[in-house]
Formats: structure tokens, sequence, C-alpha cells
């Protein structure tokens, strides 16, 4: 697989992800083209980003990528994080709880996230908008660390269950305060990403834009012993001032659906 049929797909599995799902069928038939090895790509990758299963590797993904890395309990990572075990592991990629053995910091515990080989563009974009956050309720970004292909990126661990999580738990709602306390903080942290104020000095084209989160849910929705909330997984982002244009796999232009 060459590294424009590569980009392809993802920008179609991007595109898709902004419409319903009822909605993708008819639009990605006609980005497609009649090119049904791509269609079956692309639909490969929203059923393992929608069914949180770990995509299995399309013809020559592997041999352009390389072979996925696992880490195991006891690995130490850039002679400094040392892997405890894995959090969570999903259709994108997994979640390692670690501890930062850097002196000084006391084995601080850590979060660090590796994307599979197939959705390292969506990562490289995560990477990129967390780094311009600085909001209590996301997880602050600490180290980017590359071993050969794989980018591990390193953040704050939080201590806590999903909302997800939760609600599987519960047989009775939640308090009315406490839904309009998570409801609030919530909106106050989008409200911060969408209109993403610039840095002290930064001024017109080089503001940074805005980030629409596009997957808010219960699964990305951590609430801490305390009862605090925090925003999670920012990997299909996009930024709100983004010209995007559509494409088939000829090149030709057209607007989407809706």
């Amino acid at each position: 697989m060459d590294q424009d049929r590569f980009d392809l797909i993802n920008e179609l599995f991007n595109d898709a992800l902004d419409l319903s799902p009822a909605a993708r069928p008819a639009y990605l038939s006609r980005a497609c083209g009649g090119d049904a090895d791509l269609l079956a790509a692309v639909n490969h990758k929203l059923f393992a980003y929608e069914n949180g299963t770990k995509l299995p590797q399309l013809p020559g993904v592997a041999e352009r990528e390389g072979a996925d890395i696992i880490l195991e309990p006891g690995t130490l990572l850039d002679k400094r994080y040392e892997i405890d075990r894995i959090i969570a592991r999903g259709g994108m990629g997994i979640v390692y709880e670690a501890r930062d053995l850097r002196h000084g910091l006391g084995n601080r515990k850590v979060a660090i996230k590796q994307a599979w080989p197939e959705f390292r563009p969506l990562f490289d974009r995560e990477i990129e908008r967390l780094s311009m956050l600085n909001h209590p309720s996301i997880p602050d970004v600490y180290d980017l660390n590359k071993s050969g292909e794989d980018r591990f990126l390193v953040m704050e661990f939080i201590d806590g269950t999903t909302l997800a999580e939760l609600l599987e738990r519960r047989s009775s709602p939640f308090d009315l305060e406490q839904v309009v306390e998570w409801a609030t903080v919530l909106l106050k942290t989008l409200e911060y990403v969408h209109t993403l104020p610039a840095p002290d000095g930064i001024q017109g084209d080089a503001r940074p834009a805005p980030t629409i989160h596009r997957d808010i849910k219960p699964q990305n929705l951590m609430i801490t012993k305390a009862g605090h909330l925090f925003l999670l997984d920012f990997g299909i982002s996009r930024g709100g001032d983004s010209r995007r244009q559509d494409h088939t796999h000829t090149g030709r232009g057209f607007r989407t659906p809706g």
C-alpha cells in the first residue's frame, strides 16, 4: 500500500466520522467512485473504531508501518518510564499505566498512550491538539517518546472511572445536582477548546485554530474519586477553522450530503 492510498483511506475515514451512521454508506459510495477495495478499507476502519476492536492489518500496511509493539509490565521506556499495566485497549490503540522514574518526581504515575499503526495519523492530530491545551479538566501532556515507527504520548494519569462504567454499575439515576455539576464542567471545558485563546503576543493567522472535539460520549468522560470530570480522547478532533475539501480517489471534488 503506497503513501497516497494510505492517506486517502484515513481522509475518507475522518470525513465519514463527521456524518451520522445512516449517511455514511451513500457518502462513501460516491467518494470511493466504484473502487471496492477502497470502500472495504474505509469500512474496515469504521467498524474497528465503532466496535472498540483492534484493527487487523490491511494488506500492505504491516510492511509500510512495521509490526505492533506491545509493552509488557516491567518494560522501561526511554530509560525513564516503567510500564506497570495495560489499563485500556481498544479500536485505536492501547493505554498503559506507568511510573516516571526520573529523579525528584517520586515515581509519579503517568498514562502512556500508543496508537495502532493504522491510526497514527489520528494520533498525530491528537498530539498536536493536546499540546495547545491547558485546562484543569483536560489531562496534561508531559512528554512524547518515539521508538522506531511507534509514538508514545505521556500524559497525566487520571485515577478514576469513565461515566460509561459508572452508568453500567448503577440501578438508579444520578442525583440531579451531580449531573448539573458535571454538565457545567463539561460545557465550560468545551467552551475553552472551541474558543482556544491565543498565547500572549500571538495575533491574526498565527493564532491556533479552535478545537472541535467531535467524540463526546460517556466512554470519554472520566470521573475521579473526588467527583471531578475530565474530558479525554482528542483523536478525531478537528481545527474549527479548517477549510475541508472532499475528494474522490480520482481527485474530483464534491460536496458532502446534508
